[in-house]
């Protein structure tokens, strides 16, 4: 699908009515979601191979979730009129969406363009313990995108705690990994730019994973406050 046409999925096709407004942008997060997973889930594989051409393609795709990202926020604005001053708390959740999914588009870009980047200057290939670690984060981190991915398109309300347990294991795999990397340094087997990159790369996921699961809160909360009112 061109992006263009891709973009059509944005628009709000009736924002006179709340509550098909509200459903209609978990819609849109679901496809949002959906598309940065699939993108990681490329980037990453590509980035063990060192796969130049992909890397660069997916690079290109950056502006496009940007663009989808601010779309979506200008769809937000809009459902914020429909509101009546004295609806503070739905009012605070659709900010919290706002400064969520502008982590999430800067996490995934930074992810992106250093990992192009290393593969384009040519800089020494990961290591074989630093994959192997990477690709567990991966696992669990694209994990959690597919649950609240899920939870968006399905539009129904589910228990968080599988995700935020989810989270606190990444977490703590993450800072196991760094004390791993730490050693690495020390016995000077990862040099710099790796170094970085690895940080770089696992501290996003942690970050992106954190993001996730409040906007799973914040669905779930939403969603408690449209049934109240119908």
């Amino acid at each position: 699908m061109k992006f263009k046409e891709e973009m059509t999925i944005y628009n709000l096709h009736e924002v006179k009515d709340f509550h098909d407004s509200v459903s209609q942008t978990f819609d849109h997060l679901a496809f949002l979601l959906m598309g940065i997973r699939n993108s990681l889930d490329t980037v990453f594989d590509a980035l063990f191979e060192e796969d130049l051409d992909r890397l660069r393609h997916e690079r290109m795709k950056t502006r496009h979730f940007q663009n989808s990202t601010n779309i979506i926020i200008a769809n937000i604005f809009k459902v914020l009129r429909l509101l009546s001053k004295e609806d503070n708390q739905v009012s605070y959740n659709y900010y919290q969406i706002i400064r969520r999914l502008q982590k999430l588009t800067d996490g995934h870009r930074d992810i992106v363009i250093r990992a192009a980047m290393h593969v384009g200057n040519r800089h020494k290939g990961l290591l074989k313990e630093q994959m192997e670690e990477l690709k567990q984060i991966k696992k669990i981190f694209l994990n959690i995108f597919l649950l609240v991915e899920t939870a968006f398109r399905n539009k129904e309300i589910i228990d968080c705690q599988d995700a935020v347990e989810q989270f606190h294991y990444l977490r703590e795999l993450v800072d196991d990994y760094n004390e791993n990397q730490i050693e690495r340094i020390r016995n000077d087997s990862s040099k710099t730019r790796l170094s970085i990159l690895f940080y770089a790369i696992s501290g996003n996921c942690v970050m992106m994973a954190k993001q996730n699961v409040k906007l799973l809160d914040i669905f779930n909360e939403s969603f408690r406050l449209n049934q109240k009112c119908s």
